[in-house]
């Protein structure tokens, strides 16, 4: 595909400003496991869709992201255990399919990560996490985070961390939370902040080692996001701040698709600014960190958050900073990781 770059004479890099929607809603059908932040709670999630070819050097006419209607998506476990919160006893996931997938992901990250699991330990992770009731794809990722390279978790341990897993998530809230009451008043400043910043505010989550261990640092905070709320965000955060060649690129009314060429052009191309190489590196990953320069927003969330959530809860945080980033993630992107808690607003 024959990719043009930015000029003042192309009309793919001139645009009129349309109608923008609060980019609230997720659509379409699950692919993935989303776990409540209590039993009685249920939750949902889209995935990906299929899109034709295009290429990102056409003029678009885009009136705004769409918005769809959240579809209910029913958890499928296994496991006695797990029955008061999974739902219904369901028969052994595929030990080998678990395995597969994890290898997979793996190995596309060679120099992130390495499975360095034998077939008896992987034959153990695989038996305790049905028994225990841990969706298949959550335990497939917990062999995957188990297998980073500057992290590694031995077989014993993340066995352990499993069983905690299952007792966090049936409990409803994280480490570093003192109890319920108190992730609920966390969970209500997280929504009403993020809603207020004019991030999706439908499928906020808990990621990260606070759902597995007591030794957790911090909270893994990831604010879920399609397409068209992906691509609005980074019109946002990145509209006329771009630049090729020292003229200024603009994303007003370019989609999803667009973004993604461009990106790719930024990153094959001498002549773009380091705002730019950001911007291609949050789309073509598919997550925004709080930390960027560029998303002061959820920057300035995620340092409130932390100073009034500051007691110190475990040993290994004595600063009680929980919240080191609130993250902008693509549904279906590499950081769309579970195991995960759905964050709810309860008023």
């Amino acid at each position: 595909m024959d990719v043009k770059r930015p000029s003042p004479k192309h009309p793919a890099h001139q645009s009129t400003r349309n109608g923008q929607s609060d980019p609230v809603q997720r659509g379409g059908s699950s692919q993935r496991t989303r776990h409540p932040a209590a039993p009685n709670d249920s939750s949902t999630a889209s995935g990906a869709h299929n899109e034709p070819p295009s290429t990102f050097s056409r003029p678009t006419h885009n009136t705004g992201p769409t918005l769809h209607p959240r579809q209910p998506h029913h958890v499928h476990t296994a496991g006695p255990q797990a029955a008061s919160f999974y739902g219904r006893a369901q028969p052994s996931p595929y030990h080998e399919q678990i395995v597969n997938n994890a290898s997979l992901k793996i190995s596309e990250q060679p120099h992130k990560f390495r499975l360095e699991y034998n077939e008896q330990e992987l034959s153990q992770l695989t038996s305790h996490g049905h028994k225990l009731g841990i969706p298949p794809r959550d335990v497939e990722n917990l062999i995957y985070v188990g297998s980073r390279n500057d992290k590694r978790i031995s077989a014993r341990e993340l066995q352990a961390q499993m069983t905690e897993h299952a007792h966090v998530m049936e409990r409803g809230y994280p480490h570093l939370f003192h109890d319920k009451a108190q992730f609920r008043q966390f969970s209500n400043d997280l929504i009403r902040g993020v809603r207020d910043a004019g991030f999706p505010h439908r499928n906020v989550e808990i990621q990260g080692s606070s759902l597995r261990t007591p030794n957790a640092g911090d909270i893994d905070i990831a604010v879920m996001a399609n397409k068209e709320q992906f691509a609005a965000a980074l019109m946002r955060n990145y509209d006329k701040k771009m630049t090729f060649n020292g003229q200024k690129i603009s994303l007003e009314g370019k989609d999803f698709r667009y973004m993604k060429d461009l990106a790719k052009d930024i990153m094959s191309t001498p002549g773009y600014n380091s705002k730019a190489k950001t911007f291609a590196n949050a789309i073509l990953t598919g997550i925004m960190h709080s930390s960027s320069s560029s998303n002061k927003e959820l920057r300035d969330l995620a340092k409130t958050l932390s100073a009034n959530y500051k007691e110190p809860v475990s040993p290994k945080d004595p600063t009680g900073q929980k919240v080191e980033s609130i993250s902008l993630v693509l549904e279906g992107g590499k950081f769309d990781i579970s195991p995960s808690m759905t964050v709810k607003y309860r008023g």
